[in-house]
Parts: C-alpha cells; structure tokens; sequence
C-alpha cells in the first residue's frame, strides 16, 4: 500500500485545519481597522506571532510541554543533545540542535524563560551557514561580466 495512514492522522489534519483556520482569522483581524491605507508592519507581526502563540497554548497537550525530567529546560527552548559538543552542534541540524535556523525562534523562548545556554550556536551557525551559502552561490552560478577586449 503506497500510503499507509498513520495512527491519529485525521486528528492531525483536523487539528492543522482548525490551527489555520484560528491563524487566518485572528491574524488577518489584527491587521485590520488602522487608520491608514495599511497597517504598521509591527501590528502585523504582533498580529501574527501572538496569534501563534494563542494556538500553541489552546491546542498543544500539555504533556507536550515538559518531557518529564526535573532539570528540562523551559517550553519552546532549543537545546543542544548532550552528547554532542558545541562545534558538532554548530555543524549539524535535526534532532541533534533543536532545528532552529532562525536565531529569532531560539531567542524568543529563551528570553522568555531565562535559558540562554549555548545560545551563541543557535546565531552563529544559521549566520555563517548563509554566509557560506551566498558565496558558494556566488562563486558556481553569479553570471561573470562580458569582457569588451578587442572593441574599438
């Protein structure tokens, strides 16, 4: 069978439809009603992560929150798995580092719940990692300027 169901795959997809829809609702709301011809870029984002945040809150399970161990880190934080040290973690991504490629999602829970361990990996490895990117990219497939040798 080509597509084998998950267990619980409906209420996956249930809670995905009302997740977006709760998204789309309150999120376009809060960005109506100024006074201009468009509202300021900062009630967009408050809008928007706000409303986020609300859906995390009223959908997610609480047992989602804590893994059960007295010395976990606090709800949302990215951590780097113990068995890997800080120059591997800037290396690699997935389970190993929390997956956060954007510095602004691991600086936000970590400001909010005061846990700012190896918080410098999760800003230098996505900066370095587009600055190697934008070079590499530069360096194979920028397309080179014509010379003009032998034009009078």
């Amino acid at each position: 069978m080509m597509w084998k169901m998950q267990e619980n795959t409906i209420t996956m997809f249930a809670a995905e439809i009302v997740g977006t829809g709760i998204l789309l609702f309150f999120g376009c709301m809060g960005c109506i009603g100024t006074m201009g011809p468009a509202p300021p870029p900062l009630q967009i984002a408050l809008t928007f992560g706000l409303t986020v945040n609300l859906i995390i809150m009223m959908i997610t399970p609480a047992e989602l929150f804590n893994d059960g161990n007295a010395n976990s880190v606090g709800l949302c934080v990215s951590v780097v798995h113990p068995g890997i040290n800080s120059v591997q973690a800037i290396l690699v991504e997935g389970p190993y580092t929390g997956s956060s490629m954007n510095p602004a999602r691991t600086f936000g829970p970590a400001l909010w719940n005061n846990a700012w361990k190896d918080q410098w990996i999760y800003w230098l490895g996505p900066i370095v990692g587009a600055l190697l990117g934008t070079y590499a990219y530069q360096l194979l497939f920028a397309e080179k300027p014509l010379s003009r040798k032998g034009s009078i």
